[in-house]
């Protein structure tokens, strides 16, 4: 990409909209590079993995009294960046939002959130019905669940689930039973006919 400007018009040339934000030169610039990056098959550059480790740490934060890591954690980080290579145009979607969120609240990826603006920033995250937000929690609960260390906290063992499979504790069966006595909302093929 040849656009050398903060006004967002990074943002337009990689398809994302601009949404008429107040320009914010530091922040442009690094969601500029990102965009350039991802738009590339370079790596992801510091800003992007800010930017996107601010997110991740969002979403999943350290349980420090359960001995479980936050998904910013380096080496389930690194695995979210490995993962979320095949997801390079929805990141740069990602990193749009995340700006957005950025300039709203004042924040950068390493201030530190207080807990009315962290459920803010989380409700507005979880709220978007953007293709990016999703792919990104996605690929976040897939890499931290994969982690070792968080397997072996929830007493599972840290391998792949086939072909031993686990054990899991007989359900509660009479809970369905609202759903047994319902009538039926879908067209059953047998009566298709």
């Amino acid at each position: 990409m040849e656009n050398s400007t903060t006004d967002g018009s990074a943002f337009e040339s990689a398809g994302v909209a601009n949404d008429n934000r107040t320009a914010n030169p530091g922040v442009d610039a690094a969601i500029k590079a990102a965009t350039e990056s991802i738009a590339s098959d370079k790596a992801f550059p510091p800003a992007a993995k800010a930017a996107l480790e601010w997110a991740a740490a969002l979403m999943i934060p350290a349980e420090p009294t359960q001995g479980l890591p936050a998904a910013d954690d380096a080496i389930i980080f690194a695995e979210i960046l490995r993962t979320l290579s095949g997801y390079r145009e929805q990141m740069a979607q990602l990193l749009s939002l995340v700006h957005r969120l950025f300039d709203e609240h004042d924040l950068t990826p390493s201030k530190r959130l207080d807990e009315a603006t962290r459920n803010v920033v989380t409700l507005t995250l979880s709220q978007s019905s953007d293709v990016a937000v999703a792919a990104f929690v996605g690929v976040v609960i897939q890499c931290y669940y994969r982690d070792d260390r968080v397997m072996a906290r929830l007493g599972m063992p840290p391998r792949a689930p086939f072909p031993e499979g686990y054990e899991i504790a007989p359900g509660d069966w009479h809970l369905l039973d609202a759903v047994r006595v319902r009538k039926s909302f879908y067209r059953h093929p047998s009566k298709t006919k």
